[in-house]
């Protein structure tokens, strides 16, 4: 780099080494001049194809897709987001391989076949997600780690960017090539999480960094902060120079209130010879990528997630739980939708649309099944399985875990009807749920399993009267 052909030829042939020209590969990750392309990531995404073409993808149920998902999809290009910014084509060839395993199985996935949105299945599960990382705010929260080390790890790469900055504030907007360009947006999100203790106040901003008692001051001082020249100066080039100079010539009357109060903060402020430290706000101090990527994706909170997810169910019941809850399963009103099929009817009642909630509590199969088991229906919709309680019969621990089984009992029950040709029954109904209660028995501990035998006598209490 820097040099003349002849310089190059000279110093490769006295060392031995092999002229490449860029973009070359540097210690596993692509190393470039110029902004990465999605080609340049090409040996990254055929790694995920290794693992596809070994895994028996048709043989194992979502919820044992999700597992491998997460534990080896996920992590393939984690080496490559800590170091760079990806293309967004390179995030969108990930999920489109992500996707299609998890929903199909196979290389690719029609839209059909997705039965959730993928922006969805990439919450959290507090959020009604399935907890699968959204590969986009996993790179900026990786990337965000990597600002904070300049901050907190001694490192070649530090140097040189605070050398750059020497005379300078850091939050300006110096163009040190694509990859500063990329990490440059992410420093507000950086500040959010992050408070400074402050020392010579050069790596510090004095208005968007929290470094005083009292806040962020851009927040607290709005007023005041529309006047400033320089919205990116350093705590040490405010408190140094001459106050006024920071400020336009003509205030305000709101913010020449705030003139006097500010002047007193700087006047409090203290710097010394010691270099600023960034820490994370909270009790711990540290800045963990698991607590970025968290703030990055904040959601509203799912009020059906604890039902869902917190039991001892099953991984594949509570994966129908979640599409119970969302209303996604593959019923007729939703395969009319996606026009799969031309009538969305029931095919056991044959007198209304079959939706999840149509199956689980409204039509009169099973409105019959939970006047036998003399549980009341207190819901009328499959979002709001969180209001579901135990009666006076139903044991109170893992009352969740049976309000599934009976569910999950519907879903295969109607299967047998619609795919086997079987009529309807509330025998075979009941007899399928005490069977795999007996299963899902071995989910508990030890102790918890006498539960199990009161769930089999409600059950079974029905089929002396049938």
């Amino acid at each position: 780099m820097h040099t003349d052909d002849s310089l190059r030829s000279a110093l490769a042939q006295t060392l031995q080494y092999k002229l490449e020209n860029f973009p070359l590969t540097y210690l596993g990750l692509p190393l470039s001049l110029s902004k990465l392309r999605t080609c340049d990531l090409q040996p990254t995404i055929a790694k995920a194809d290794k693992f596809l073409a070994g895994w028996q993808a048709k043989l194992l149920s979502y919820a044992e897709r999700i597992i491998l998902v997460n534990a080896v999809l996920d992590s393939l290009p984690i080496y490559a987001m800590a170091a760079s910014k990806l293309p967004k084509g390179s995030i969108e060839a990930f999920d489109k391989k992500r996707r299609s395993f998890l929903w199909s199985g196979e290389d690719s996935c029609s839209g059909a076949k997705c039965l959730v949105a993928w922006k969805d299945v990439c919450t959290p599960k507090q959020s009604g997600g399935l907890g699968i990382k959204n590969m986009e705010l996993q790179n900026n929260a990786l990337l965000i780690k990597r600002l904070n080390h300049l901050h907190s790890t001694p490192s070649s790469w530090a140097n040189w960017i605070w050398q750059e900055f020497e005379d300078s504030s850091i939050f300006t907007d110096k163009r040190l090539g694509p990859h500063w360009d990329s990490l440059m947006p992410l420093m507000p999100e950086l500040q959010k999480l992050s408070s400074v203790q402050i020392g010579n106040g050069k790596r510090s901003s004095f208005w968007l960094d929290m470094w005083s008692d009292e806040g962020i001051l851009a927040e607290k001082f709005q007023p005041l902060f529309s006047h400033a020249l320089d919205q990116s100066a350093t705590v040490a080039q405010v408190c140094n120079g001459a106050f006024s100079e920071h400020f336009a010539p003509r205030l305000s009357s709101a913010s020449q209130a705030q003139v006097d109060e500010l002047l007193m903060i700087r006047q409090n402020t203290c710097l010394n010879s010691e270099q600023d430290s960034r820490v994370a706000r909270g009790t711990t101090r540290i800045l963990r990528t698991k607590e970025i990527y968290q703030a990055l994706s904040a959601n509203n909170v799912c009020p059906n997630w604890l039902f869902v997810w917190r039991n001892r169910a099953p991984p594949k019941a509570q994966f129908f739980a979640w599409l119970l809850s969302k209303e996604r399963l593959p019923t007729k009103a939703n395969l009319c939708k996606k026009g799969i099929v031309q009538s969305a009817l029931c095919p056991i009642c044959l007198s209304a649309e079959e939706t999840a909630a149509h199956l689980s509590f409204l039509y009169p199969f099973a409105t019959a099944f939970w006047n036998q088991l003399e549980i009341p229906q207190t819901i009328n919709s499959t979002s709001d399985l969180h209001a579901l309680r135990p009666n006076g019969r139903l044991p109170t621990k893992h009352f969740k875990v049976f309000f599934l089984l009976c569910l999950w009992g519907f879903w295969n029950h109607r299967h047998d009807v619609v795919f086997r040709g079987e009529p309807p029954s509330l025998h075979r109904l009941v007899a399928r749920c005490i069977e795999d209660a007996t299963l899902w028995a071995e989910r508990l501990i030890c102790a918890d399993r006498i539960v199990v035998e009161s769930w089999k006598q409600i059950l079974s209490s029905p089929l002396h009267t049938m």
